[in-house]
């Protein structure tokens, strides 16, 4: 593992030394603590533990994701694959960290983490073949890779198929976002009328189609679907998160067609008083930041910079941070 600077060091022993930390934290105490969002509180728990423990990297690596230390979360998550590297999640991990990296990273080192990505994926998926996500994001690597890295397009519509038998629902799901990257628009529509009239109640099947609507700039089609979506009945998990995941939308959409502001203003207004996140769900701040895009372009600068500066401040995202530091700046 990377030496941490000094500086950094001195600051960790520090915070662990301040901390009354109760004589029976443990892994799991600080595993707690993360699922609680306490991430301060489980970072100081983690440390304290046993090296080789390998969940005590792997949670030290979630950690370091969310606060924005890719560098942090490389070495955790390498040192957790050493101790274990049959662990699926740990695996999956890995992909996402090197993909995090391999974004972030100039064009001399893109290559070598996109690799180490789909070599992650591709691990997980063989340790766990019936973890949907881990299908799901080997899917996407291979839409977007070029082959020169191992992007094979012929294998994300597999993988689609693998997760048809798995579930249903997902399968569809999965198989419109491989025939609208392959351009297959017969076999899409297909798909999606089935899925349809097997799942009519279900907001997933209308979120998906709208992405495919927005990324083909057809901001129209777009709003109806993610419309359909967002005033459906949830009784799940599942269901509740694709309805408020379009509803952010509905609010995005507006921003990227330059039009239908008021509709989107009120889509994230009701994102921000009702939703129940999950992990896999957008941020609050991210759907502040997209409000206060909605009434930058709306020509309310007071509030737009208000709510800038509260994202700026609340946000772990440093992605997020600088993109609100730049609105900012170009409001000044």
């Amino acid at each position: 593992m990377k030496i941490l600077k000094s500086k950094k060091l001195a600051l960790v022993t520090l915070a662990i030394c301040s901390l009354n930390l109760p004589a029976h934290a443990s892994i799991k105490e600080g595993i707690n603590a993360y699922t609680a969002n306490n991430l301060k509180l489980a970072e100081k728990i983690l440390l304290k533990e046993n090296n080789d423990n390998f969940r005590k990297h792997l949670f030290l690596a979630k950690i370091s994701i969310k606060n924005g230390e890719l560098d942090d979360a490389e070495d955790y998550i390498e040192e957790a694959v050493k101790l274990n590297p049959k662990d699926g999640e740990i695996q999956f991990f890995y992909g996402k960290i090197m993909g995090l990296q391999a974004k972030a990273s100039n064009i001399f080192r893109k290559m070598g983490y996109a690799k180490k990505l789909h070599n992650g994926f591709k691990a997980a998926v063989e340790i766990s073949p019936n973890n949907i996500e881990y299908r799901r994001s080997l899917i996407t690597f291979h839409l977007i890779a070029p082959s020169i890295i191992g992007g094979d397009k012929s294998e994300a519509l597999k993988q689609a198929f693998a997760i048809e038998k798995l579930d249903g629902l997902a399968g569809s799901c999965a198989l419109l976002q491989v025939y609208a990257q392959l351009e297959k628009y017969e076999e899409l529509d297909s798909v999606f009328n089935d899925a349809v009239n097997r799942y009519p109640h279900e907001p997933e099947l209308f979120y998906h189609r709208g992405l495919i609507f927005q990324k083909d700039e057809k901001y129209q089609d777009a709003l109806t679907n993610f419309n359909k979506a967002a005033v459906m009945t949830t009784t799940s998990i599942k269901q509740h998160q694709a309805k408020y995941n379009a509803l952010y939308q509905v609010g995005r959409t507006s921003i990227l067609s330059k039009s239908h502001y008021d509709e989107g203003e009120k889509a994230l207004i009701q994102y921000i008083a009702e939703v129940k996140l999950t992990p896999s769900m957008i941020s609050m701040r991210w759907a502040q930041y997209r409000l206060a895009n909605i009434w930058e372009a709306k020509g309310d600068e007071i509030s737009a910079i208000k709510l800038y500066k509260e994202v700026i401040k609340e946000a772990m995202d440093s992605e997020l941070k600088k993109k609100g530091k730049n609105r900012l700046k170009n409001l000044s």
